[in-house]
C-alpha cells in the first residue's frame, strides 16, 4: 500500500489512474499507478517518490503550464512562474481530464524531469482507498549523478571501465547491476 488515503475522499473524488515517464530516458523509465483524484499534491509528491524509488532527498515542484505548485518558500528559490502551494490543491483541481499532463520535477540540481500523464479518469471507488502501483518499466539511476545525461555518462564510463578492467566476473555482474537499467 502505498500513501494510504482518507475514507471521504476515496468516496468523493473519481480514481486517476497516471502515466508517470522520466524524461529523456531510452529505454523508458516509467509507472502506471491509480490515485485517488482528491490526493493532495505534497501527497502525490509522496506516491511519486515510492513508485519511483527516489529518497526523497531533493525540492521537488509540480508544473501545469506556467504554474508552479510548491511547498512555499521565502526565499524564492522555485525558479519562474507563479507559485502556488501544493498542500492546498488536489490532483483532480488542475487535473479534470484525460490526457491532461503534469511535470514533476525532483532535485533541481540533476533535475529529474517526469511527465505525468492523466490516461484515465474511471467512477469513485469506495474500496479503492490508497495509491497502487500497477505497472512499470526499468529501473530508475541513481541519485546526485548528474540527471539523465549524466546517468548515461555513467553507464558508458562503466562499460569502458567493465571492457579493460580484469576484475573477477562475480564483481562484474555486482556493479553491473547496480548501475544497468533493468527491469522491475
Amino acid at each position: 500500500m502505498i500513501a494510504p488515503i482518507k475514507k471521504r475522499l476515496a468516496q468523493a473524488f473519481p480514481i486517476y489512474e497516471l502515466k508517470i515517464a522520466l524524461c529523456g530516458s531510452n529505454p523508458a523509465i516509467w509507472r502506471r499507478v491509480q490515485v485517488p483524484g482528491g490526493i493532495k499534491l505534497n501527497r502525490l509528491h509522496d506516491v511519486l517518490q515510492v513508485v519511483m524509488g527516489w529518497t526523497d532527498s531533493h525540492l521537488h515542484q509540480f508544473r501545469v503550464g506556467s504554474v508552479i505548485y510548491c511547498l512555499p518558500s521565502d526565499d524564492d528559490f522555485y525558479p519562474g512562474g507563479e507559485q502556488r502551494d501544493e498542500r492546498r490543491f488536489r490532483l483532480a483541481d488542475i487535473a479534470q481530464r484525460e490526457k491532461t499532463l503534469l511535470i514533476y520535477e525532483y532535485d533541481f540540481g540533476d533535475g529529474w524531469e517526469h511527465e505525468v500523464v492523466v490516461e484515465k479518469v474511471l467512477a469513485a471507488d469506495s474500496e479503492k482507498k490508497c495509491a497502487v502501483c500497477l505497472d512499470g518499466k526499468n529501473a530508475r539511476p541513481p541519485e546526485d549523478c548528474g540527471g539523465i545525461f549524466g546517468y548515461y555518462d555513467l553507464l558508458k564510463a562503466n562499460q569502458r571501465y567493465l571492457k579493460f578492467s580484469d576484475i573477477s566476473p562475480f564483481a562484474v555482474g555486482s556493479l553491473v547491476r547496480r548501475v544497468q537499467p533493468s527491469q522491475r
